[in-house]
């Protein structure tokens, strides 16, 4: 399972949880692992994640080119939001949100959508959130990201469009 992984930073392992999931279980920093090393623009990457603690948050990434630049789509248990995001230069900006009352230990489908200037996110099939970005990132990898949470996740998948 690990072989198509890099696992950037965090404590991960592979468990049984119905399947075999990833795991990190670092909550004291950031958490990274990307599904592949290829490049993409115009995707579409989803997975289900869980998260395992009431601190942080859990995130599929997008166009990722370094620690300081990249989408998310952000399951934050602390701000009770559902958030596309852009990390540029190290500064994280939301760029959509969606009021969310997220549970521990229960699966969330996500979605994330980055085609040219356009962002859509989604949460178990139903289109949440939408965004513009007029200087969009280029293209760059897919992964998960967590911010001082524990959490799990399964079936990644990533379609370029």
């Amino acid at each position: 399972m690990l072989d198509r992984w890099t696992l950037d930073t965090g404590t991960w392992s592979v468990v049984t949880d119905g399947t075999k999931v990833l795991k990190n279980t670092s909550i004291t920093a950031e958490a990274r692992g990307f599904a592949s090393s290829a490049l993409y623009a115009n995707a579409f990457v989803s997975g289900n994640i869980k998260l395992l603690t009431n601190t942080g948050y859990a995130s599929l990434m997008g166009r990722y080119t370094d620690s300081n630049n990249f989408y998310m789509l952000r399951l934050d248990k602390v701000a009770g939001k559902l958030a596309i995001s852009k990390k540029q230069n190290g500064v994280v900006t939301d760029l959509a949100s969606y009021p969310l009352t997220i549970n521990i230990n229960q699966w969330y489908r996500m979605e994330l959508q980055m085609i040219g200037n356009q962002l859509k996110g989604y949460l178990n099939g139903e289109e949440k959130l939408s965004a513009t970005d007029n200087a969009p990132l280029p293209a760059g990898k897919v992964g998960v990201r967590a911010y001082t949470a524990s959490f799990e996740v399964d079936n990644l998948f990533v379609e370029a469009r």
